[in-house]
């Protein structure tokens, strides 16, 4: 059997292989040129296997299947946090300033994201080779498409070398580097020309500028500007603002790669981008291309930050991007006009350690919901200048945290989403409707990609054929705080928000192989099978036990601000007068 990555190097050999029916198992698909997007190379691998011309490898072991989740993985591994240290010395991460200057942190980022791709990819290969046809007979087995990383970090990770013959992956990584460096280059020095002009028309100034997001229900400048004329809203492509333009009447808006040159300005900033461009070529020319190709797209995104600030000018931008390596280009010119760069964690990554998309950041000031994760996690890899501060939970409206005062319901809130553990959530949410016959249990789950496949069919088939109180909640999750006085996640962030939010929260944690539940260490939120969440719930109900909200205020912030006031006030915006939401008793009524 040979097992095979498929990239775009090792595409012709796949083909080949597979024309003439030679037992071959693609572990993973990973693109050189497109970085995490491998759609075109997806869709070869699965006309093959339609076509039985290569062998699944999820049917080596069960748990191959999950590691193809990007959620189960990490749950069942924790792989990156677990190697971060092996990928800070193999990247000389000690020595990231003085090799690549300003772009440090974004190497970091870069290095994060490509390095978790590997990962996964070297899991895959272990447990298929353990677990394969050639189990007895290892001089039959063939490993092909590995780099030199993949071959370091299987060494390090399994305590040997891939067995069998190995044969590495085409090494025309210099010549590739060096092409893209030349196309980058190019289409740079393209788009600043034609964003030159004679002069400058007049420089708008704007309070805010923020990195518009599309799908979200509270919109960022509806709830802490004070005019349209405060905040420009800066649109990330041309199909976002196509899209949603119309909707912002009213408000300013442009496109972040609409921002202008002098023709003064045009030649030193020429002159830094080549720069640049020759800085990470000579530091980077020999990395793995995927690697590199995430390097050499930064100065493009440098020079259209810098254009934008030509023709605006912030005091504050808020970002909501701090998962792409670019923010940290645009950190830097902020701070080259004296703004104030700001982001916010989306979430609280509970369900494993480290994330790759955030051990590595840079903003002047950056929100987070409470200080666990920082101290337990990211206070060693983020960096000293950043100002880090607590501010809970932004997911409702101003108006929403005024009614949190307001008495609810005694119904229970379910969050759940795919895992590898599925059925026993389930069961478990059963087993709770069955034991309280007269409330209603809401089962609320995220739209899109959770509701497909095996998850959707199983959550499909539990609400038709379980206990009538259970019903699916089709609306915004936050809602559900103001009708449950309960909530039951399998590890969602708003198993925390609804602390914050005056609910009793309990997380359920049905799995030995889960590897990492951030909620673990905090005594009170975990039951470990549904009976322990219906004596909970009982206990709670009788008031036989008292649900400390204090305990929890690690994990996020309790302080009763809202926070949408706490960010105006930092922002130098006036306030309402009351900052804080109702007092929650969390007392529901019966």
């Amino acid at each position: 059997m040979e097992y095979l990555v498929l990239t775009e190097l090792t595409l012709f050999r796949l083909l080949w292989r597979a024309a003439l029916r030679r037992p071959t198992c693609v572990v993973h698909t990973l693109s050189l040129l497109k970085g995490s997007s491998t759609a075109y190379l997806d869709s070869i691998e699965r006309w093959l296997k339609a076509n039985h011309r290569i062998v699944e490898v999820t049917e080596f072991h069960s748990d191959l299947r999950h590691y193809k989740d990007y959620g189960d993985f990490l749950r069942l591994t924790d792989a990156f946090g677990e190697n971060l240290d092996w990928l800070e010395n193999y990247g000389d991460f000690e020595n990231a300033t003085k090799r690549f200057g300003e772009f440090d942190i974004a190497y970091k980022h870069v290095s994060s994201a490509v390095a978790y791709r590997h990962f996964v990819v070297n899991y895959i290969l272990q447990k298929a080779i353990e677990n394969g046809p050639d189990i007895d007979d290892r001089s039959k087995t063939t490993v092909s498409g590995l780099d030199s990383f993949d071959l370091s970090f299987y060494r390090h990770r399994f305590r040997e070398n891939p067995p069998g013959k190995i044969i590495p992956r085409l090494k025309i990584d210099p010549l590739l580097n060096v092409l893209l460096c030349l196309a980058a280059c190019l289409k740079t020095f393209l788009f600043a020309l034609r964003r030159t002009r004679l002069s400058l028309p007049f420089q708008k100034p704007f309070h805010i500028g923020t990195d518009f997001v599309a799908g979200n229900k509270n919109h960022f400048w509806e709830e802490v500007a004070r005019t349209p004329e405060d905040i420009l809203l800066v649109f990330r492509n041309k199909h976002d603002q196509q899209t949603a333009e119309k909707q912002l009447s009213g408000w300013h808006t442009c496109l972040y790669s609409g921002g202008l040159f002098s023709l003064r300005d045009f030649f030193p900033a020429v002159g830094e981008m080549v720069s640049d461009y020759f800085r990470l070529l000579r530091q980077a020319w020999a990395m793995p291309t995927d690697l590199f190709r995430g390097l050499v797209a930064l100065p493009y995104h440098r020079t259209a930050f810098r254009a934008l600030c030509n023709r605006y000018r912030f005091k504050y931008f808020w970002a909501r991007d701090d998962y792409n390596p670019e923010h940290t280009m645009r950190t830097r010119e902020l701070r080259r006009i004296g703004a104030v760069s700001m982001g916010a964690f989306h979430g609280i990554p509970s369900l494993w350690s480290y994330t790759f998309q955030n051990t590595y950041l840079d903003f002047d000031v950056y929100y987070i919901f409470g200080w666990d994760q920082y101290t337990r996690y990211y206070r060693r890899t983020w960096p000293q200048h950043m100002e880090v501060r607590t501010l809970g939970s932004s997911g409702m409206t101003r108006d929403d945290f005024k009614r949190l005062g307001e008495q609810k319901g005694n119904d229970i809130a379910c969050f759940i989403s795919p895992c590898f553990h599925n059925q026993s959530i389930f069961d478990a949410v059963v087993d709770i409707a069955t034991a309280f016959p007269d409330r209603k249990i809401y089962i609320n789950v995220k739209v899109g990609r959770y509701l497909d496949g095996a998850f959707a069919n199983g959550l499909n088939h539990f609400l038709d054929t379980g206990p009538k109180n259970i019903f699916r909640h089709e609306g915004i999750a936050y809602d559900l705080f103001f009708k449950c006085q309960f909530v039951l996640t399998e590890g969602s962030t708003l198993a925390a928000e609804g602390i914050q939010f005056g609910c009793y929260s309990i997380a359920m944690d049905l799995s030995p192989k889960h590897k990492v539940f951030s909620y673990r260490y905090f005594p009170g939120l975990c039951v470990t099978s549904s009976k322990q969440a219906i004596d909970r719930i009982r206990a709670l109900d009788e008031g036989r036990e008292e649900y400390r909200r204090d305990d929890f205020a690690e994990l996020i912030e309790l302080n009763g601000k809202v926070p949408w006031e706490v960010i105006r006030e930092d922002m130098g915006i006036l306030v309402d007068q009351n900052t804080h939401a109702p007092e929650i008793t969390s007392k529901p009524s019966v």
